[in-house]
């Protein structure tokens, strides 16, 4: 059988209605003790994916194991006919390259699973790879729709009975529609995050503001009054000592300040193709000017240039150099690393040998007023993460290296060609 086939014809074809597939709620006889059911098995629910699917598409996956890479090569033909979808991939031929292999091992897991949990978890990473990438909603769809449709015809073109290729389209149908509410839902996700993040934000700067205002003006006039009450003292070093104590907590909490209109305001980044190396050899600078503390750097050869505010960037950089310093104390280490990234971005990674980030904070690392440190404010990595996604980059904590301590890593997309 040939043609063009969706697979909401055949679905028809073979007895199967959408319609039969909704979810159905809960009967109110039913216990109020039943085990709360995971993310996964209520999608499951939600499409009536069941045991019988399970077979059937273990059995689709030695028929469709031939054409698996004329798949996936149908897939980026569909995908270099869109110029936004076109856009995310930056890395060139080579990427394309490894995100076809990728694609067919997801293929491959489609009809095999096992559709457990760690498979839930593992397409929902890659939902989160498409909402960090910034690929719009619909060319999931698209892609589960070539997939339908190819995945269709070939359990069409079996030589099995009628009720048995029924089983099989339904299977599929059931299996793609599962696809795409895993994908959607990590898309949800990052929506109900964004917007939990402006509210803060939003209630955040109008704090800053009305701090911003009332505190300027009486810190103006202690900063104005120690500075004549220092002239008037004459050579009293003590009393002296203590006005310029004042002083510098002023001039602290007047950086304070700053750090927080900064977090708030919106500058967009004047974005030039730089040197990833020059970055990293600026911060580095600032920092043994600054403090007198030597990092280890590591810079990996034949790097792209990044499109980046170079100023910006190396502010970001300077703040995490800093945050590093003080984690590790009077002794440790600190290194920096340059190094190409996935999906062909560039990487500045920056870790340190102190007691790394307590688990608890991680998922508020990068809020406003969220510290791991006893006299911070918990401004600098919330001011980094505006920074780092104002320019389409990604900045995360990651996984410990050698050193044991804390490990961050931003990502910055390349220039063109």
């Amino acid at each position: 059988m040939s043609g063009s086939i969706s697979g909401g014809g055949f679905a028809q074809e073979f007895g199967y209605s959408r319609a039969r597939e909704r979810r159905h709620p809960r009967s109110a006889a039913q216990p109020a003790t039943m085990p709360t059911e995971s993310m996964f098995e209520e999608l499951k629910r939600y499409v009536r994916f069941d045991s019988e699917d399970e077979t059937r598409l273990r059995e689709l996956s030695t028929l469709a194991e031939p054409h698996v890479e004329s798949i996936v090569e149908s897939f980026y033909a569909r995908v270099v006919e869109h110029s936004e979808a076109v856009a995310v991939v930056r890395g060139g031929q080579e990427q394309i390259s490894r995100l076809k292999r990728t694609l067919q091992a997801w293929l491959r897991s489609c009809l095999t699973g096992p559709w457990d949990e760690h498979y839930f978890e593992e397409r929902a990473r890659i939902g989160r790879v498409h909402v960090r990438i910034q690929l719009p909603q619909q060319y999931n769809f698209t892609a589960m729709a070539l997939v339908r449709e190819r995945l269709v015809l070939v359990a069409l073109e079996d030589d099995a009975p009628d009720a048995v290729t029924a089983a099989r389209v339904r299977a599929i149908n059931r299996l793609l529609d599962l696809e795409l509410a895993i994908i959607l839902h990590t898309y949800s996700e990052d929506y109900r995050a964004q917007l939990q993040r402006r509210e803060r934000l939003a209630t955040f700067g109008q704090m800053t503001s009305t701090i911003g205002h009332e505190l300027r003006n009486p810190l103006g006039v202690i900063e104005s009054s120690a500075y004549l009450l220092r002239r008037k003292l004459g050579t009293e070093p003590a009393l002296r000592r203590h006005v310029d104590k004042i002083r510098a907590q002023v001039s602290r909490s007047n950086r304070i300040i700053g750090s927080m209109l900064d977090i708030v305001r919106d500058r967009p980044p004047h974005v030039l193709p730089v040197a990833a190396p020059l970055l990293a050899e600026r911060a580095a600078a600032s920092l043994l000017e600054e403090l007198g503390f030597g990092v280890e750097l590591l810079i990996e050869p034949d790097l792209p240039r990044v499109l980046v505010d170079a100023a910006q960037i190396e502010q970001v950089l300077s703040n995490l150099l800093i945050n590093a310093v003080e984690a590790i104390g009077a002794e440790g280490r600190v290194r920096l690393e340059v190094v190409p990234g996935r999906d062909g971005r560039v990487e500045l990674r920056v870790s340190d040998s102190g007691p790394g980030v307590d688990a608890t904070l991680i998922p508020r690392l990068f809020e406003p007023l969220v510290t791991t440190k006893d006299s911070g404010v918990g401004l600098g990595l919330a001011f980094c993460r505006k920074v780092v996604d104002a320019h389409g980059g990604e900045l995360a904590l990651a996984k410990p290296d050698d050193l044991g301590g804390a490990r961050f890593i931003v990502r910055l997309p390349v220039a063109p060609l």
